[in-house]
């Protein structure tokens, strides 16, 4: 599976005869779609169950049986027809009912519980193995025939499962340790064969243990592709440990209503042991030969390691024993496995600090880092894993061991320098990502770098050669293409004989425990080159005295002195890099506050803090230094555009409104940032400083607010803003806010045309609040992004859990102030809407014609937002003053006609007249009109005879919770 094109079958749609082999690009449209329909397969709702049990799904209020299988005559006795809608208790009796009442269920979608039904003082019946669980506000329960010949069976085939994990307990290898654990499963499960099946990096898997009957070929030792167990299985495979097919050719049992009667929803039956499988896996196994299948999870540390695979030639029932068992050893087998893998890692650091300990030593005796490799580079590069490896400090670079070129290494931390946002990058298909690798294979075509400095000046790179592989597959694990009505979708294979894979400009991948070593050896080295380099007493004590001269005592930033210094410098290399820079000038809002009402050294505690904010949000090679006062100057080198520094403008002032808590205080800071670039502001530290300090003064100007105080004294009340202010960035973190929705209508018919999400907020004292009553302390507190982002998440999310019955062509609108859209404000909307997996056609942005007016950014917002599908309304049409020219530019679909407007009609001829000129302007530019606040039938009728398309008002319906919206749809579509 080498280059960028390989040969995939493609299947003809099934009303076609006939077969064609297209050569297929798996970057290809097609391929992706396929592959697209793979993880999007909704296994956890199939609708059915295997027909070896029955299901029933009750009420836990009521008790009210709700759904059942078509075949729980068979195993209960009494037809689905006559279970439906009756109590629990008349299928099963009273006493059945309150154990399924004293299970220990730990709640909503955990695994299954199991219990018996005993039908001795109800009717004559045989009792029944059930396994229970909890979806929403339901139990599940799956019946079984054979509960007191399980049960038994059950107890002795634990003592011995259990013995037998004891002995194998002392086994230290994982594949021997797997191999006796395949043995035991098969042992008890009866199957012809099982594989311990272990997963890589990229979720493709190896059979590392197998145990099987002779009549069977061995696949021990094959791979298997990632897509045979595709992400929504595999995410299912870590709820459920056990899953069973007891027959490969069983006819799958529909549930009798096919959907929940109340909710209309699918039954999640993530955690159901009866679940029918996907018809693309049973195609699978039939191909793989086949009849009956049991797969157990092994877990570590919460994800998916591996499992054991079992099959069967021939169907085979698994008893309600021996799955209980198959759970047992999953999570034994998945503790082991965690153990030995500490044991491992822990052997394997131990020799890592060892050799960490070695080269302290001989650096302190020798004192050269050349003599130091030359020793020990062979043991550094075996423990790694390495061939080669560069240690550069200072711009020196120290090689050992099979390293590319000089030239070679030139142009590789160029690139490093230029892509690397993180301090440690590794790959095992260098050239894939760097093309100038080509060539190298024999000594790097895997690269572990790790910076020790942005500049790339201190770094360590190790190296590995190509290493070809063999790799076999069971089977070709390029997929089939097969072209139905419903798209591209990936084809099991048909052969799972063996398949060589030969791969080559790769070399072994790293793991976790080399990268970490590769960390640590690299900070170690850097500090035994600081202790060597460090200068005598004398020295230090001159430095100590220089540093002191040259950096603020309170926040240990640079001070005024040291700041034009290298700010001078600063210009000199910009000027001669023709780079651009940036001058940030930072002035605390209401400083004294903080010293007048809670003290000196509170105030110098709050500016220590805010400096340890200033500096984390800065990059390590900016400065930034202390002016004096309240005041604080960021110089930004390496500039790469406007957008980078108000980038770290929003972070800085994001950093900085996050609460803070001094001596029983909250206290939430901001600041007004002043921004001057050179060239063009400025050539000279002095010119910049000024401009920088002069366009700071303006945005003060702009921003007069009290800094928000909480104080700790009860008899000294808040203040009113920061209170509302505080308490509204604890709401958006304790899920205070809620939406609601105002349905729109159609005028001609009444139809619903659309709703819009309306912000509130469920205050834990003072109950219901509108959005006057928070939204202006929020903005005040700078807290307006987190609002409407928010807002707009969970309108997408609740779109998406209404999409199954929200009608087609309906939208769902989100109000947005002249406050609230920054420049990043499109990309915000379409993230949310990509996050839900909701259709942006299902969205709507009103915006008003002041934000329109004042903002040509948001011009720019609202055409990427048109483009992307997402509608646009004009809100409070006809109250600004808002120009044709402007008008005709918008991508504007709706004309939201305000209310002051229509509360004059019928009667005031002015009011009449606006509303036939908004419907006569909004016709000619093939917009839409939708009347706001319509509150009685005359103003409905003279609207509809106006032409409006669309009303919304308490006349047409009143705004509802979220939570009532799904009633309120199905109410609508039942209408």
């Amino acid at each position: 599976m080498s280059g960028g094109r390989d040969l995939i079958e493609v299947l003809p749609d099934s009303a076609r005869h006939r077969r064609e082999q297209l050569t297929v690009d798996t970057s290809s449209q097609a391929f992706h779609e396929a592959l697209r329909h793979c993880e999007s397969e909704p296994i956890h709702v199939p609708g059915r169950i295997q027909p070896d049990g029955a299901l029933m799904v009750v009420s836990i209020q009521t008790t009210r049986v709700l759904q059942v299988s078509a075949n729980l005559e068979q195993v209960l006795g009494i037809t689905p027809q006559a279970a439906l809608g009756r109590p629990l208790a008349a299928l099963v009796g009273d006493a059945n009912v309150q154990r399924l009442r004293d299970l220990p269920i730990r709640g909503d979608r955990q695994p299954s519980v199991p219990m018996i039904f005993r039908f001795d003082d109800h009717r004559a019946w045989p009792d029944l193995a059930a396994q229970v669980h909890r979806v929403d506000q339901d139990w599940v329960v799956e019946l079984e025939i054979g509960a007191e010949a399980d049960q038994r069976r059950l107890n002795q085939l634990l003592v011995a499962t259990r013995d037998a994990l004891w002995e194998s307990d002392q086994e230290t290898d994982i594949a021997r340790y797997c191999q006796l654990i395949a043995d035991q499963v098969r042992d008890v499960t009866g199957f012809d064969r099982a594989l311990a099946y272990r997963f890589d990096q990229d979720w493709n898997g190896e059979v590392i243990a197998e145990s099987r009957n002779d009549r069977l070929p061995s696949l021990l030792g094959h791979h298997f592709p990632a897509s045979d167990i595709p992400a929504q299985a595999r995410r299912l495979y870590v709820r459920n440990l056990v899953r069973v097919l007891s027959d490969v050719d069983g006819t799958p049992v529909p549930l009798i209503p096919a959907t929940h009667p109340e909710t209309g929803v699918d039954l999640d039956m993530s955690f159901a042991v009866l679940r029918s499988m996907s018809p693309i896996h049973v195609r699978y196994l039939r191909n793989m030969g086949a009849r009956a299948t049991l797969s157990i999870s092994l877990l570590q540390s919460g994800r998916l390691w591996g499992l054991i695979a079992c099959h069967h030639t021939e169907p085979l029932r698994v008893p309600f024993e021996v799955r209980e068992l198959a759970e047992f050893i999953a999570k034994s087998v998945s503790i082991k496995l965690g153990s030995l893998e500490s044991a491992e890692r822990s052997a394997f650091m131990q020799q890592v600090q060892e050799t960490l300990v070695e080269i302290n030593r001989r650096m302190g005796r020798s004192g050269d880092i050349g003599d130091v490799l030359a020793s020990l580079g062979g043991h550094i590069l075996e423990l790694l894993g390495a061939t080669g490896g560069i240690i550069a400090i200072g711009g020196r670079r120290y090689p050992f061991g099979r390293v590319p070129t000089p030239e070679k290494i030139d142009m590789l931390v160029d690139w490093l320098r230029e892509r690397s946002d993180s301090d440690t990058l590794h790959t095992d298909h260098l050239a894939a990502a760097y093309p100038l690798a080509s060539g190298c294979e024999d000594c790097a075509s895997g690269l572990l770098a790790v910076r020790l400095d942005p500049d790339y000046k201190n770094y360590t790179l190790w190296f590995r050669p190509e290493r070809v592989r063999a790799i076999p597959w069971a089977g070709n694990p390029e997929k089939s293409l097969v072209d139905d009505r419903d798209g591209y979708r990936l084809e099991p294979r048909r052969s799972f004989g063996r398949w060589v894979e030969e791969q080559r400009g790769c070399s072994l991948p790293w793991t976790a425990i080399q990268i970490e070593s590769a960390q640590a050896l690299s900070l170690t080295l850097i500090e035994v080159l600081t202790q060597k380099a460090l200068i005598s007493e004398a020295k230090r004590a001159e430095a100590r005295l220089n540093y002191l001269a040259n950096h603020d005592h309170l926040t240990q930033l640079p001070n005024r002195l040291l700041l034009k210094e290298e700010l001078e410098k600063a210009l000199v290399h910009a000027e001669a890099r023709n780079e651009e820079l940036a001058v940030l000038f930072i002035d605390l809002d209401h400083f004294k506050s903080v010293n007048d009402k809670l003290g000196h050294l509170v105030g110098d505690r709050y500016l220590q803090e805010v400096a340890e904010r200033l500096r984390a949000s800065l990059r390590h090679n900016d400065l930034l230094a202390r002016w004096g006062g309240d005041e604080f100057v960021a110089v930004i080198e390496r500039l790469r555009g406007d957008e980078a520094v108000e980038e770290t403008v929003t972070r800085l002032s994001a950093q900085l409104r996050r609460p803070m808590q001094l001596d029983g205080h909250h206290v939430i800071p901001s600041a007004s940032i002043g921004v001057a670039r050179f060239p063009e502001d400025g050539t000279t530290a002095v010119e910049l400083l000024q401009a920088a300090d002069a366009v700071m003064y303006q945005q003060k100007e702009k921003r007069r607010t009290d800094l928000p105080i909480d104080g700790a004294d009860p008899n000294e009340p808040p203040h009113v803003s920061f209170e509302m202010g505080w308490q509204v960035n604890r709401a958006l973190t304790e899920s205070e806010l809620v939406l609601h929705y105002q349905p729109q209508y159609q005028i001609d018919g009444r139809k619903l045309a659309g709703l819009e999400a309306l912000l509130r907020w469920q205050h834990p004292t003072r109950g219901l609040l509108m959005p006057h009553d928070f939204l202006p302390a929020a903005e005040g507190l700078g807290l307006n992004r987190e609002v409407v982002g928010w807002v707009l998440a969970t309108v997408c999310r609740q779109v998406s859990e209404w999409e199954a019955i929200l009608p087609a062509g309906v939208t769902v609108a989100v109000n947005v102030g002249p406050g609230q859209i920054d420049r990043d404000f499109a990309e915000t909307v379409l993230e949310s809407v990509r996050a839900a997996g909701v259709s942006p056609a299902r969205l709507s942005i009103e915006i008003t014609e002041e934000a329109l007016e004042r903002r040509a950014d948001v011009v720019a917002s609202l055409q990427t937002l048109a483009a992307a599908g997402i509608a646009l309304a004009v809100d409070d049409f006809g109250t600004g003053y808002l120009s044709l020219a402007q008008l005709r530019e918008l991508p504007i679909s709706c004309f939201k006609i305000d209310k002051q407007f229509i509360d004059g009609v019928p009667g005031d001829t002015r009011d009449e007249a606006i509303v036939r000129s908004v419907v006569a302007l909004a016709g000619g530019l093939g917009v839409r009109t939708l009347a706001e606040g319509v509150e009685n039938q005359a103003q409905f009728e003279f609207l509809r005879g106006a032409g409006v398309d669309r009303v919304q008002g308490y006349y047409a319906g009143r705004p509802i919770p979220s939570d009532e919206v799904f009633r309120h749809l199905i109410e609508q579509r039942n209408a």
